[in-house]
């Protein structure tokens, strides 16, 4: 694979985890399998789901989708790089300003 994406949730609590797990459950069983989950990440006010694909823009559209369809009110980013790569391009949400990281 190509590219490394991420989906990043804010964490206000730590109780979140079952909930964030549940979430990273539906991602796994709506995304095309040319996209391969790779585990994800907990702490620092953040959950980071992590997606090996060729395709990260499909990969962000099928992700933004099945969130959409859950009618999630918990704010989420999702950012790309190349596997080999240093620097995130951030996919959504689209007016996002700020430098993306993995804290």
């Amino acid at each position: 694979m190509k590219y490394l994406l991420v989906v990043q949730f804010d964490v206000a609590e730590k109780d979140d985890f079952d909930s964030l797990i549940e979430l990273e459950e539906k991602i796994i069983n709506s995304i095309d399998t040319a996209h391969e989950i790779d585990g994800h990440d907990f702490g620092c006010d953040e959950f980071n789901i992590f997606i090996d694909t060729n395709e990260p823009t499909e990969a962000s559209t099928e992700i933004q989708k099945a969130l959409n369809n859950q009618g999630l009110k918990r704010q989420y980013k999702i950012a790309y790089r190349a596997v080999e790569g240093d620097d995130y391009k951030v996919i959504y949400p689209s007016d996002f300003a700020s430098e993306f990281e993995i804290k």
